[in-house]
């Protein structure tokens, strides 16, 4: 397991998820808040790729 990546909006409201799990997993710091976009983007990217549309 690698450990829970939060949405933007779970990082602006805190929480255990999104700031205090990090620890659990050994990283040094919680995720900033272009983590979603940049996710969805490699998605978005991996699926065009798979669809021969690159």
């Amino acid at each position: 397991m690698l450990g829970y990546i939060p949405t933007a909006q779970q990082l602006v409201e805190g929480g255990y998820e999104s700031k205090e799990s990090v620890k659990a997993f050994g990283y040094s710091s919680y995720f900033t808040l272009e983590v979603e976009t940049s996710i969805h983007k490699g998605i978005l990217e991996l699926i065009a790729h798979m669809e021969g549309t690159t």
